[in-house]
């Protein structure tokens, strides 16, 4: 089975947080778990891609990622 090809911007970006021991999670709305599903990718991801939590539902938004219902309702 044939490798899948990898996002060469999310390589970049792992590359780039490896080199700095840093790393990254996210919380998605529209793009529905799709930046960490392609940092994902990336071989070694694990080093460093943190995780993430997709909150597509606007009273999730509140509840699972603080953002604040002020916001929300503007």
């Amino acid at each position: 089975m044939p490798m899948p090809s990898v996002d060469p911007v999310a390589l970049r970006l792992h590359r780039a947080l490896r080199d700095r021991g840093q790393t990254v999670a996210a919380a998605e709305s529209l793009t529905a778990g799709l930046c960490c599903a392609t940092l994902a990718s990336v071989p070694g991801a694990s080093a460093t891609l943190r995780g993430g939590v997709v909150v597509y539902a606007t009273e999730l938004k509140a509840v699972l990622a603080g953002v604040s219902t002020d916001l929300l309702a503007a």
